[in-house]
């Protein structure tokens, strides 16, 4: 058995909104339940910065190799953040300490794993196709993301492997200069419900 893992921010739990503040923060606590009761996740853990979610992937790999990692939050094009602390391509490079935890956590994955962000438009436009080579080639392990806005419909769901470019347009998921909402209709198109991604995809 390996594990698979999800973190998500958990910034405003922890400043103390109520639901109707942050619902989508609540949705990503209760998400992460319902995963692991029907046996899509293992564990999962609300984190209040990039540096605090990698220990405790890394503590996690410890003790058993991680087949998959499923990050919940917000995303931008080519971003994604735990409140305001931001993981992007500048970010990736010109922080040192944050890219040996996530080397240090590849080291811990098998070697089909891959990392999930569940996030809003982080593989979109041009600042989406360098983050995703960026962060596939940190990490050396397949990853996904999504072009559209995200919600109960999550769109414009695209994986990288390592050393390859994209295949997507960098207009997926932007329409007149603005994110596109996800749909039933809309191109590479899951439930949030849906713990798997299509191989095709």
């Amino acid at each position: 058995m390996t594990n698979r893992l999800m973190i998500y921010d958990a910034t405003t739990l922890k400043d103390g909104l109520d639901w109707k503040e942050d619902s989508l923060a609540y949705s990503w606590l209760a998400g992460g339940r319902l995963y692991r009761i029907v046996n899509f996740l293992e564990k999962s853990k609300g984190v209040t910065s990039w540096s605090e979610g990698l220990d405790y992937l890394i503590e996690e790999g410890k003790k058993k190799k991680i087949s998959q990692v499923q990050f919940w939050g917000h995303g931008l094009w080519g971003r994604a953040y735990i409140g305001g602390d931001k993981l992007s391509t500048s970010r990736l490079k010109n922080d040192k300490e944050l890219a040996e935890k996530f080397k240090e956590l590849s080291a811990l994955m098998t070697e089909d794993a891959f990392w999930w962000f569940r996030t809003c438009q982080t593989y979109a436009t041009e600042s989406g196709h360098e983050f995703a080579k960026s962060f596939t080639n940190l990490i050396d392990r397949k990853t996904a993301a999504h072009t559209h806005t995200i919600g109960l419909w999550q769109s414009g769901g695209r994986t990288l492997m390592p050393g390859e470019e994209p295949s997507w347009s960098t207009k997926q998921g932007v329409k007149n200069g603005e994110a596109e909402l996800s749909s039933r209709t809309a191109v590479n198109s899951i439930p949030c419900l849906q713990g798997r991604l299509p191989e095709s995809w």
